[in-house]
């Protein structure tokens, strides 16, 4: 079965297994979709030569995002060589009668038919960070009770790859941060995940949450990075202690308090330490001051803030696998409410920094504001609240303190004045008249931590 159009073309065909295989090759674009039908075939095999064309592809036809696609087994020809594409696929072949692609193709239908796995079939109108992650969890969950283990690589954001977070962090789909952020507070909280063994402990910029990050050694007084170090000489004789350097005359070691000549170490004098200097503001110290640039952000910190970062192998439990086989729609409230939803002060005040970082790097014209929902309310119309914010943005973060829920949207959502009383009106109809609404908004007048610390 031969399927073209204008702008692309593949084929399906079955092998000796009748099993349904979809060929991709170069020749597919991307404008249109109608042609191919997830009941159309059984799996997929790319057989794009041009790398960097094949992780476009993916972009558009994954088995997380793709509606015709969804959890459906994809193989790659075997000259692909590229890491993230390698670790990313179910295998490596060239044939559709291969006898490996076929038994791969068919573990995964049974793994799927065994869990009762539910896989929906439309697109919501936006995707978000929330969907995007549970598609990946839920898709790791098709193929076994582990998660692909992360595989260290110079390009991630982290330092190790998570395949298919990786590909979609690259296309500016998901902030890899978030993802942690996700799967900690989403997964391992709900008992639906828990760890099987520690492979590192990874330390990232605390402002972006990437591990690119230069470590340089400083002065304590000026910061300057023009310091050595060197030996400290103690005189037996005279009791002098001073730099190495101090001592040395004509290529010999004398004493500069006494002027006596030292030849023997441990009978004239020993090396107690070493010391530090200085050369812009000649300053002698002990330790240096480590100080941390992150090449991502640019931004400047010391080596105590940055923040340490598991990475873990984990795996399914028989709750997670339950819970997430059987979401049959995007994720929504009711999901949510199966995790933890509400972000300590702390975790939302970092990711507040971070987006506010990122919203200033990238000269985003909409002010940078802060949903406030305030006054005393009970626990039952809060949870209204959240649910019918959930319902109208689903990647919305929220944290609560001192009577107040604190809601930032997205980037690029705006809060007016106009929106706020609508909001206002549509809770008094609800029930919610003791309910305060209002936003805060960041001046680029006032520091960043300023801005947080009101929070």
């Amino acid at each position: 079965m031969e399927l073209t159009a204008e702008k692309y073309i593949f084929e399906i065909k079955v092998n000796k297994a009748k099993q349904r295989v979809l060929i991709v090759g170069d020749k597919f674009r991307f404008n249109n979709f109608e042609p191919v039908h997830y009941d159309d075939f059984d799996a997929m095999i790319f057989e794009t030569e041009v790398q960097a064309l094949l992780e476009t592809q993916l972009i558009w036809l994954n088995p997380v995002t793709s509606n015709e696609f969804m959890f459906k087994p994809f193989f790659f020809a075997t000259q692909t060589t590229k890491q993230i594409l390698t670790t990313v696929c179910d295998g490596l072949y060239d044939s559709i009668e291969d006898e490996q692609l076929m038994k791969e193709v068919d573990r995964i239908q049974k793994r799927m038919i065994d869990l009762s796995f539910k896989v929906y079939r439309h697109e919501p109108e936006f995707w978000t960070e929330n969907n995007i992650m549970m598609g990946i969890l839920r898709f790791e969950l098709t193929r076994n009770d582990q998660i692909k283990e992360p595989v260290l690589n110079r390009g991630s954001a982290f330092g190790y790859m998570f395949p298919l977070l990786e590909i979609m962090f690259k296309h500016e789909y998901i902030v890899p941060s978030n993802f942690i952020q996700f799967k900690d507070d989403f997964i391992f909280k709900s008992k639906c995940m828990e760890p099987v063994k520690l492979l590192n402990i990874i330390h990232l910029c605390p402002v972006c949450n990437t591990y690119n990050i230069i470590f340089s050694e400083n002065c304590p007084r000026c910061s300057s990075v023009n310091i050595s170090m060197q030996d400290m000489i103690h005189h037996f004789r005279c009791a002098n202690i001073s730099p190495e350097s101090s001592y040395i005359k004509s290529g010999q070691l004398v004493c500069p308090k006494c002027s006596k000549n030292m030849k023997h170490i441990g009978v004239d004098y020993d090396r107690p330490t070493d010391i530090y200097t200085c050369y812009d503001c000649s300053l002698m110290f002990s330790e240096p001051i480590i100080s941390c640039t992150c090449t991502f952000c640019k931004s400047l910190s010391h080596v105590g803030d940055l923040k340490p970062l598991q990475i873990v192998i984990s795996r399914f439990t028989n709750y997670g696998k339950t819970t997430l086989a059987s979401i049959d729609h995007y994720f929504t409230p009711d999901d949510l409410a199966k995790f933890e939803t509400i972000l300590s002060i702390n975790e939302f005040r970092s990711i507040l920094r971070n987006r506010l970082l990122i919203h200033l790097k990238g000269n985003i014209q909409e002010p940078f504001r802060i949903f406030r929902i305030s006054g005393q309310a009970s626990d039952e119309v809060l949870s209204k609240v959240i649910e019918m914010t959930y319902a109208e943005n689903n990647s919305a973060m929220m944290a609560y303190k001192n009577a107040t829920l604190y809601i930032y949207l997205s980037i690029y959502n705006t809060i007016s004045d106009e929106s706020i009383k609508i909001r206002e009106g549509q809770m008094k109809e609800m029930g919610f008249k003791d309910l305060h609404l209002s936003y805060i908004e960041y001046d680029k007048q006032i520091d960043i931590d300023e801005f947080i610390s009101i929070i």
